[in-house]
């Protein structure tokens, strides 16, 4: 039984002993019922965590939450549970072998107690392994598709949509209708492992991530209107996996999407491909067995110049009638893993241009990518400003909003500027980036941060579907 098609965006509520349980994004994973420690008048955060491969609870892993320095460790059963004040946090969960995870904008209310699951996925895991991960973690065989591309005998000579700038944000719209206003990479790293796993090679996870970027762009209109979180656009979630290959990749290609004579394509992909080639986009490929996979035929789409077949081996074909696992169409998934490692070690960018024929990749300026702007800081705590990768030398300039002193930082090869620990105060900072031939873009646009004296929550803006104020 696959774990995904999954209950990430789901609301939960269940009153338990007169606590109320909430909550968003939860991987569901085979392990004992959590048993609650009902004191009256607590508040915080509880679950179990378990190895995405066996199912099987995971003890000894650390939880903690942002801005404070309390931790706990999962028991012999994988199971948590974490005092907090009221507030929006954070959740990290680490353990030795495995990837870091971490559930973003978790909401504790007074005298309620949040119920959080963690999966944890290996480092390093076998052939064996890395399939099953797959298809656990991954929602869909296959990418959403743009309604144009299901008109089969139509002919669509350039990409779906004219080139728009890429915008800073982008307004997520969950299933109960309310949206939150989110960083567009920031939105990306709740993309880009529900759609290609997360320990990957970095280079397959790049073109992941430019494909999920121009998806996001195209289909927003450059921010234009919000995106649904479901497979009906592109899955999000708030599960993270920090300084993992899938948030790397969407850092060093920040601000790119791909483009055909100047119109941002349609970067649909897919699972597997029959291990010969992909297939044009007029001979598309279509489950017959309400989307199980195991019995497919011809659905074709209409023609695109830039979705062609392309050769594509180094895996097996999947189990199904005709070898495909999705469309066929675009990207091979697996086929990008196979081109990213020994002995070919492509690039994105030619695995891109490999499946996406004749297409552009575009490169935007520098932007703050760490902290995100609001972000609160206790006094004391050591504050690194992070930027996005892709030019030879940064200069970043930082202001203090009380006494309008400034500081510069660069020009450094470096994307990261380390401050330390900062006093009381607002500041904002913005960066400026210059590549090998001395040409200098303009500086990004402001990314604010307080030090205050006290932290209990962080702050995440989020707004009612009819509503543009923030709460």
């Amino acid at each position: 039984m696959r774990l995904n098609r999954r209950d990430f965006l789901k609301a939960l509520g269940v009153v338990l002993g007169g606590f109320v349980v909430w909550g968003r994004s939860l991987l569901r994973a085979q392990s004992q019922p959590l048993v609650i420690n009902q004191a009256s008048g607590r508040s915080g955060i509880a679950g179990t965590v378990t190895e995405i491969v066996t199912g099987q609870p995971l003890a000894g892993a650390t939880v903690s939450a942002s801005g404070l320095t309390s931790t706990v460790t999962t028991d012999a059963m994988g199971q948590f549970d974490l005092e907090l004040p009221p507030g929006i946090y954070e959740i990290l969960v680490t353990a030795p072998g495995f990837l870091d995870m971490s559930r973003v904008h978790q909401e504790v209310g007074p005298s309620s107690l949040l119920v959080a699951d963690f999966a944890m996925v290996p480092l390093n895991p076998s052939e064996e392994e890395a399939q099953i991960i797959y298809e656990r973690l991954i929602a869909s065989p296959q990418g959403s598709l743009e309604q144009a591309f299901l008109a089969p005998g139509q002919q669509t000579p350039q990409g779906i949509a004219p080139t728009v700038t890429v915008p800073s944000t982008i307004v997520v719209e969950w299933p109960d209708g309310t949206q939150q206003t989110l960083d567009l990479d920031y939105y990306l790293k709740g993309v880009v492992p529900f759609e290609m796993p997360p320990d990957w090679p970095l280079e397959a996870l790049k073109a992941q991530a430019v494909a999920a970027r121009t998806y996001a762009v195209a289909y927003t209109q450059g921010g234009a209107k919000p995106i649904c979180t479901t497979t009906s656009c592109q899955v999000y979630t708030n599960d993270r996996f920090p300084g993992s290959n899938a948030e790397m990749a969407v850092d060093q290609t920040h601000g790119q999407v791909a483009t055909y004579q100047d119109n941002i394509i349609s970067a649909v992909y897919f699972s597997r491909c029959n291990g010969k080639t992909t297939r044009d986009s007029e001979h598309a490929m279509g489950s017959d067995d309400n989307g199980k996979w195991l019995v497919c035929s011809e659905h074709p789409w209409n023609y695109s110049p830039y979705l062609r077949a392309r050769s594509c081996n180094g895996h097996q074909p999947y189990s199904s009638s005709c070898g495909y696992y999705g469309h066929g169409v675009g990207m091979c998934q697996w086929g990008a893993y196979y081109w990213a490692e020994k002995p070919y070690e492509w690039d994105y960018l030619r695995i891109l241009n490999w499946y996406y024929t004749g297409i552009t990749v575009t490169k935007s300026p520098p932007a703050p990518i760490s902290p995100f702007s609001g972000a609160l800081f206790q006094v004391g705590s050591n504050i690194t400003l992070m930027w996005s990768a892709g030019w030879a030398n940064y200069l970043g300039e930082l202001q203090n909003l009380d006494t309008g002193a400034t500081i510069q930082y660069g020009w450094t090869p470096s994307t990261s500027w380390p401050l330390g620990a900062w006093a009381l105060g607002r500041y904002q900072w913005h960066i400026k980036g210059r590549d090998v031939n001395g040409v200098e873009t303009p500086f990004s646009t402001y990314s604010r941060f307080y030090v205050v004296q006290h932290v209990y929550n962080t702050y995440f803006p989020r707004t009612d579907k009819n509503s543009t104020s923030n709460w």
